[in-house]
């Protein structure tokens, strides 16, 4: 007995051993380095400094990538935005990974993945989304004979996806293990919960992608605004105005100034940063317009300066007095409302994260970023962002539409020829008006 504790002691001192003499990641083993470089400075000894030069160096060299991946074109950041919501999605699940349980568990790792494969086949390969970038490819608007059936690729994609879903929803059920279902259950329902938040709400980031890079890049940066100001006012004013607690049990370190204080820059920031990036035609036209026209791509009109009449004062003025006008682009109107919810809703999405690590006991998702955790630590408030820009751009700005594909699939399933000739007169004027 005493031979078979020494055999596991020995065991789980050489795993120790192993994980102990892992290399350091590069980006860890550089920020450490340069860390201990900091504290040999004089008077940088205090460890907020420290860390908040850790932060400030992580931060500018994660900018530095960003701009680079903007400037590689649209398709590559549509792209590294499908590959930014795999690894969130990874994190999550790794927060409920016991392997001791799972380890008795065939292939469950397996399924969860399947479940979240099944969901980017239904959400990113729909041809209408395909489209946006692949549209010279004729593979998406042709129709295809199977088993005599004419199926368009919007048809063909339900179909796959459907079946898809089948194959997985029965391989689950076959890979559920007696004395081990309450575990199973719970983490499917984390995993759902996991596709929900990251899948659908990634969606509305990438397709905002192809609306314009400014749609992309105007929203992230009123979070990052938000959370920077929100550190410094709350640094430099917190709890001195209001000292009750702000959200205790979910984030104690948060205070209502710093709350304030962010939303009044991020207010600001959305009035304003429509005014300088208004004029950069790469980032305010559609992938389809830059890449037909480039620099020659028209201006959207909700860049376009105009005037507009403050109509809340007229209850001061007599009727028929002329009102006053102010001038500026519709954008910076729709930009304060973005803000808005980038101050007040966005933070609800870290707000999030923090209740589940601290129901997890855990600091950070991931180590990847010094100073800043992992990538669902830097993308907690940014995927709600994205998402309420989406709906915000389709709802007031410019309305949803249906896809190509599936124009052609409903064109193709038409057999009368009144509405048949509707379209072809509706598609001439439209063309005459171009």
């Amino acid at each position: 007995m005493s031979g078979l504790r020494n055999r596991r002691k020995k065991k789980t001192d050489t795993a120790d051993s192993k994980k102990n003499n892992m290399p350091e990641q590069p980006m860890l083993l550089l920020f450490h380095t340069i860390q201990d470089k900091i504290r040999h400075i004089p008077g940088t000894q205090n460890k907020l400094l420290v860390k908040m030069v850790t932060r400030s160096l992580v931060a500018t060299i994660m900018f530095i990538i960003a701009g680079l991946i903007l400037n590689a074109g649209h398709i590559v950041v549509g792209g590294v935005i499908f590959l930014l919501q795999v690894m969130v999605f990874k994190e999550l699940l790794d927060v409920r990974y016991a392997v001791n349980k799972e380890k008795g568990i065939p292939y469950f790792r397996t399924v969860v993945w399947m479940w979240f494969a099944v969901a980017c086949v239904y959400s990113f390969a729909n041809p209408d989304l395909l489209n946006l970038p692949f549209h010279e490819f004729d593979v998406l608007q042709s129709t295809y004979t199977i088993l005599q059936f004419q199926l368009g690729a919007a048809q063909i994609h339900e179909w796959i996806s459907f079946s898809l879903y089948v194959m997985t929803f029965c391989f689950t059920v076959l890979s559920l293990k007696k004395g081990h279902f309450e575990y199973q259950m719970q983490q499917l329902a984390w995993t759902m919960l996991s596709i929900i938040l990251v899948t659908m709400q990634s969606k509305g980031v990438i397709l905002n992608v192809y609306n314009g890079l400014f749609w992309v890049v105007f929203p992230a940066t009123l979070v990052i605004v938000n959370d920077v100001m929100a550190y410094f006012c709350g640094v430099a004013m917190g709890r001195k105005i209001y000292k009750g607690p702000f959200l205790p049990d979910l984030s104690p370190n948060k205070t209502w100034e710093g709350f304030a204080g962010a939303g009044i820059f991020t207010v600001l920031a959305g009035w304003y940063l429509p005014m300088i990036w208004g004029s950069n035609k790469y980032m305010i036209c559609s992938f389809n317009d830059w890449n037909q026209n480039g620099e020659n791509c028209a201006i959207p009109r909700v860049f376009v300066p105009e005037e507009f009449e403050i109509w809340q004062l007229s209850l001061f003025y007599d009727e028929g007095t002329a009102l006053p006008k102010f001038t500026a682009s519709e954008m910076q109107l729709h930009g304060m409302c973005l803000a808005v919810f980038a101050s007040c809703i966005a933070p609800f999405g870290g707000f999030f994260a923090s209740a589940i690590k601290r129901a997890y006991g855990i600091k950070d998702f991931g180590v990847l970023f010094p100073g800043h955790g992992g990538f669902t630590d830097r993308l907690d408030c940014q995927f709600i962002m994205g998402f309420c820009t989406n709906i915000h751009y389709h709802t007031f700005i410019v309305p949803r539409v249906i896809g190509f594909a599936s124009v052609l699939a409903a064109i193709g399933s038409m057999d009368r020829s009144d509405d048949l000739n509707q379209i072809i007169l509706s598609a001439k004027s439209r063309l005459s008006a171009l």
